[in-house]
């Protein structure tokens, strides 16, 4: 697997202009190769530390967010709280989704033009605590909310350090060729 690194630090709020110079990460075509092979790809330091400081604050300090997330429990009764929204807002969590070098490298992934936002989604782990989400493949979902074709791609960013022993993000190398595997909730 293809890991690659990229820094290059955004404004305070987010925004790019499409005709900055590198303005987000090319999509080599070892990146590309590694992408289609596996179904996933690690991208490093996307967003800098000091932008990953700005979201982790601004989730931290957003009365709002936290009265719009709910709690939910796995299947050892572990709580963790998730946001979802359908519509990116003009805050920092909207503006980093959409931000140039997060849908840039998404879209050279694709070889698609524009993309949208399908769905955002913020998932709070208590620390000692965990919280497992049931396996589950995305397109899954997609396909029952009337995206029947897989040209999507599921962009997780790390707020703060995400492994095996804290309940990290597992991805099964290669299950995207499986075709699409229905979600059940047991």
């Amino acid at each position: 697997m293809t890991t690659a690194s990229f820094v290059k630090e955004s404004d305070g709020s987010f925004h790019y202009l499409p005709s900055e110079e590198v303005l987000w990460p090319v999509a080599t075509d070892e990146l590309k190769e590694s992408f289609w092979t596996n179904g996933f790809i690690i991208i490093r330091n996307l967003f800098s530390s000091g932008e990953v400081e700005k979201l982790v604050k601004a989730i931290e300090g957003c009365k709002e967010f936290w009265t719009a997330n709910y709690p939910l429990l796995d299947l050892n009764d572990r709580q963790f709280f998730q946001s979802n929204w359908n519509e990116p807002g003009t805050d920092i969590l909207g503006m980093a989704v959409r931000n140039a070098k997060f849908v840039g490298i998404a879209e050279q992934l694709l070889n698609r033009g524009e993309l949208y936002l399908y769905n955002g989604k913020v998932i709070m782990k208590q620390p000692e605590t965990g919280g497992a989400l049931l396996w589950h493949q995305d397109y899954g979902y997609w396909y029952n909310n009337r995206a029947i074709f897989p040209d999507f791609i599921t962009g997780v960013i790390a707020l703060t350090k995400s492994d095996r022993e804290n309940g990290g993000l597992e991805v099964i190398r290669g299950s995207h060729h499986c075709g699409r595997i229905e979600h059940h909730s047991h």
